[in-house]
């Protein structure tokens, strides 16, 4: 679930976060928070605060868009996360790109020395999702797979996947 600055900022944001958490039955531990890496550089002290009351209640914890916020890598180490996702724009360029690659394969290492899990974005080709894989990356995430679909419609996805590979959903 992504949260904007403006939620972030809400002083009442936690106690909305266990209020939803209670309404709908949701453990805390599969709900994911994402927070862009531009958010974070706003107000760092508060939003480490918010991220320590969210860990604390079990949430977990990920870094949506790193690369594009210029934050302080120093800063980076002092958030309570659990996850970084890998921003889309380094992807486009990566298997083309001496930088573009370095600073994915820079993320994947920060990520791994951290011991953050990884999500590379924007993966649309074979050949991105390869060069990813051989950096040792966890997880993808792109057209590559599919676009961005409805709930009724992910599910006839997924059931045909797992019917391809001779597993029932």
């Amino acid at each position: 679930m992504n949260i904007s600055a403006m939620q972030l900022g809400h002083r009442g944001f936690i106690n909305t976060v266990k209020e939803v958490l209670e309404t709908t039955g949701l453990t805390a531990r599969r709900l994911e928070q994402e927070l862009t890496e531009s958010t974070l550089v706003k107000d760092p002290n508060y939003a480490q605060e918010v991220m320590s009351q969210l860990r604390e209640i079990g949430v977990s914890i990920s870094i949506d868009d790193f690369g594009t916020g210029y934050s302080n890598l120093a800063q980076l180490r002092r958030f309570p996360i659990d996850r970084l996702k890998i921003d889309k724009s380094f992807m486009t360029e990566a298997v083309l790109n001496e930088q573009d690659a370095a600073i994915v394969k820079s993320a994947i290492a920060l990520a791994q020395i951290l011991n953050l899990q990884v999500t590379t974005e924007g993966i649309e080709t074979e050949e991105q999702l390869e060069f990813v894989r051989s950096l040792n990356g966890q997880e993808y995430q792109g057209y590559y797979y599919s676009k961005a679909l409805p709930a009724d419609e992910l599910r006839i996805l997924l059931v045909e996947k797992l019917e391809k590979m001779g597993l029932s959903a």
